[in-house]
């Protein structure tokens, strides 16, 4: 009987191992060519059609049929889903500058731009910083119709020509990311004449996130990002990034699971840190010489406005949305008591603003609301600003 020789036998296997080495290389190549396809495809669509946006046409949400809002919901997702937003190790996240004429500026200092009539010396010109979330920021309005822009123009409108306002808040900041803001602007020599803080809401959402009060939005990520992984956990973590995948959880997940909020508790943990960061604002204040004044935003679970037909449909919305009013109405009712001797001083609910307008006001249960409605928290702040500076 015929023996091939032990070499051509080892040979014959070697050649066989790298052919189908050959062979899952390029498997495993097309399989990942084909994925980052799709990733980088769909990456491509949410840039031109962001989540929640819509035609204009089914939706009913009253800022997507707006004209202007299809060319400026991709400006808006850039800076603050997307590829503008970067890491920032004081507070989390920061925004970098981007121009989209007409529709939404960030300047090169990372702040929201504010439209307003300079006039005279830079250098003799008070100024008034404002901070706060995504409501402040301007999440649902263009450069003109964001709240600082109003209330620019307002001052403008009431004889007060020296100021300039500067937006300074960042989209899902919460109280201590602003005050850290507001810190670090103090620590590289700024003095502003008077200084508006605008929150609530992300004191509050976060924790239905499955955070903690006090922490910022996806805390337990950034965590992550300093655990060493196995292989196993290295592989998921990298899946977990790519927005197809996440796509498909939340189609295949249509009620995902929230974790569990005992709200009580939650609200007077809030209401403390709160608190405490109202009585720092105002030690800053009075070191550093300027007025300070706390604006809790007006939401839609607080507000006794009659409903328009899309308040009306949210309203009538279970799972996050039913916990975040529940939870809204617990902690902004704790806080509101917690700072009972400060009420109208340095600490301004703005839960009636809307009670007395008519049609849909609220675009969400997290304080976003309509352009014109922003003239409205506007005019509720320089009705503060005008005796500090007039």
């Amino acid at each position: 009987m015929f023996r091939q020789p032990a070499d051509s036998i080892a040979t014959g296997w070697i050649r066989r191992a790298v052919n189908g080495l050959r062979t899952a290389c390029v498997i495993g190549g097309l399989a990942l060519a084909l994925l980052f396809g799709v990733e980088f495809a769909y990456r491509g669509y949410e840039q031109m059609f962001p989540p929640g946006a819509g035609n204009g046409q089914d939706l009913v949400a009253p800022n997507t049929r707006e004209p202007w809002f299809k060319g400026w919901a991709p400006a808006r997702q850039q800076h603050v889903f997307g590829r503008n937003v970067v890491s920032d190790p004081y507070r989390g996240w920061w925004v970098q500058s981007g121009r989209h004429d007409g529709l939404l500026v960030v300047e090169p200092s990372g702040y929201r731009h504010t439209v307003q009539v300079l006039a005279g010396d830079p250098a003799a010109r008070r100024r008034v910083y404002m901070f706060g979330g995504s409501t402040m920021w301007g999440y649902t309005a263009r450069d003109p119709s964001t709240i600082p822009s109003f209330v620019a123009a307002q001052l403008a409108a009431a004889g007060v020509h020296d100021i300039e306002i500067e937006n300074k808040s960042q989209s899902a900041y919460n109280f201590t990311q602003g005050l850290a803001t507001l810190e670090l602007e103090l620590r590289r020599g700024a003095r502003p004449a008077a200084v508006v803080f605008l929150d609530g809401v992300n004191e509050v959402g976060v924790v239905l996130t499955g955070e903690q009060p006090g922490d910022i939005y996806g805390q337990r990520k950034w965590r992550e990002r300093f655990q060493p992984m196995r292989a196993n956990e290295m592989l998921q973590w990298l899946v977990s990034r790519l927005h197809v995948v996440a796509a498909l959880r939340s189609a295949l997940s249509a009620n995902p699971e929230l974790p569990p909020v005992e709200v009580a508790a939650a609200c007077r943990t809030i209401a403390d840190q709160y608190a405490n960061l109202v009585r720092i604002g105002e030690a800053l204040g009075r070191e550093f010489g300027f007025k300070i004044y706390f604006f809790w935003q007006p939401t839609i679970a607080m507000s006794r406005k009659a409903l328009g037909p899309w308040e009306t449909k949210i309203s009538a919305e279970g799972g996050e949305s039913g916990r975040m009013v529940e939870m809204m109405r617990a902690c902004a009712t704790a806080v509101e008591a917690r700072l009972a001797q400060r009420v109208g001083a340095t600490f301004i609910p703005l839960h009636s603003i809307f009670d007395r307008k008519q049609g849909d006001v609220f675009v969400d249960h997290y304080g976003h609301v309509i352009e014109p409605a922003n003239a409205d928290i506007a005019a509720a702040i320089t009705e503060r600003l005008l005796p500090v500076l007039k």
